[in-house]
């Protein structure tokens, strides 16, 4: 399996978001390699939501599976001021732990 992110940001915080993913995707793949899981899933998509509370929040958390089941797919809340404030680890960190709450 792997897995790819994305998200749906608020313009002030997306070059931060993109050097996060960048640091973190690899790596969560480096640790997924050679890991067997009992479903057959190829694709892991994690989304993360990072919007501030004057956007009019249209994205709601999303955990579905295809419907080919082939990908898994995670849509998860960051919360955009702590986000924009953290640190660059920080902000790695956020990530981690959506990702990590995953069970």
């Amino acid at each position: 399996m792997k897995l790819w992110m994305s998200a749906e940001v608020d313009a002030d915080v997306g070059d931060a978001h993109r050097h996060a993913r960048n640091a973190v995707e690899p790596a969560v793949n480096r640790a997924l390699d050679g890991v067997s899981f009992d479903e057959p899933f190829d694709e892991w998509a994690f989304l993360s939501i990072i919007v501030s509370d004057a956007v009019p929040l249209g994205f709601s958390e999303v955990v579905k599976k295809s419907s080919k089941g082939k990908v898994l797919e995670f849509r998860l809340q960051i919360p955009h001021e702590e986000f924009k404030l953290t640190s660059p680890g920080g902000k790695m960190a956020m990530h981690l732990r959506c990702i990590e709450s995953i069970r």
